[in-house]
């Protein structure tokens, strides 16, 4: 007979857990309802309306469907003749300093041009940013120009990169062959020459984008040489100690703290720079092979570089 309060009680409270279940089931219900008749009326989607949604849209606000083609056919022609000088043809900045769009959380918020419209219509100042004046265009070439940014938007490859298609070829090929032809004589005939490491080069890169990477970083481009010394490009470092030892070979780590390295009989060395190690480092000598590349980066002008790689393109 005791148990029978108990029972009572338990079995009161399932009722109520499960009577508090249903209720909580359709007030979610309700506000799922609630929620969907608010979107449908806020967004406010032409019937036509592309059903295309950014494929990688992470949160709320960036779900949105894109708008009809006749739309982004507008707000394309009026960003290219209003837009497309500060933030650039594929919208990540421009010749004149506009921000990138691709990497704005303005253009993640915005929906269908409530944000970017007012700022198409109102300008904006931003402390640190090119001044961007009221654009003398209605509101439904705004709304249109922001619907266009987002089906870019939608087709990016991720972190603010360019939406695919054809690679633009850029023609860099633009210096003059003669002034480089001077440069290299002067400085870089120590370590190269045009018939041997150099002969033919412009016919085994035939890229000029490549060939004026490869240059410049001092790398070697296509198959190894067979023929080459596996550690002409190797940094290397000679450590002189107080008791007079010296210790070489390829260079690991250099720091404010410490220098390692590999000898040549695959020994690992490491030295601590501090002052009262005993015995102490006294001296290091460093051998670089690409020492000349690397002081050039902070050397080279455009300029340079274009006339260089102009006089390289000439090495067929």
């Amino acid at each position: 007979m005791p148990l029978i309060p108990r029972v009572s009680s338990l079995l009161c409270l399932s009722l109520g857990l499960v009577a508090c279940g249903q209720q909580e089931q359709a007030a979610s219900e309700a506000a799922g309802r609630a929620s969907t008749e608010v979107s449908a009326t806020a967004t406010a989607v032409p019937e036509t309306t592309s059903p295309q949604a950014i494929p990688f849209a992470i949160f709320p606000s960036q779900v949105r469907e894109l708008a009809a083609p006749e739309v982004l056919a507008r707000g394309e022609t009026v960003y290219e003749g209003l837009c497309r000088a500060c933030h650039g043809a594929d919208m990540r900045g421009g010749d004149q300093g506009g921000p990138n769009l691709l990497r704005s959380q303005i253009v993640l918020n915005d929906q269908h041009g409530e944000l970017i419209g007012e700022i198409i219509q109102n300008g904006r100042s931003t402390p640190g940013m090119p001044e961007m004046p009221p654009l003398q265009v209605s509101v439904q070439d705004s709304v249109a120009v922001a619907e266009f940014i987002h089906s870019v938007w939608a087709r990016q490859s991720g972190q603010g990169g360019p939406p695919p298609g054809e690679e633009v070829q850029l023609n860099i090929v633009v210096g003059d062959a003669a002034a480089g032809e001077v440069y290299f004589s002067a400085q870089c005939t120590g370590c190269h020459s045009v018939t041997t490491d150099l002969a033919g080069i412009a016919s085994r890169i035939g890229n000029p984008e490549t060939l004026q990477n490869s240059w410049v970083a001092g790398r070697r481009w296509g198959a190894p040489d067979p023929n080459a010394d596996p550690s002409r490009r190797e940094v290397r470092a000679t450590v002189t100690l107080s008791n007079g030892q010296r210790v070489s070979g390829r260079l690991n780590r250099r720091d404010d703290f410490i220098i390692s390295l590999t000898t040549d009989a695959g020994q690992y060395r490491s030295f601590t720079l501090h002052e009262n190690t005993d015995p102490g480092v006294t001296s290091i000598v460093v051998d670089d092979p690409l020492l000349a590349h690397r002081d050039l980066l902070s050397q080279l002008t455009n300029e340079i570089m274009h006339d260089v790689t102009a006089y390289l393109m000439t090495l067929e």
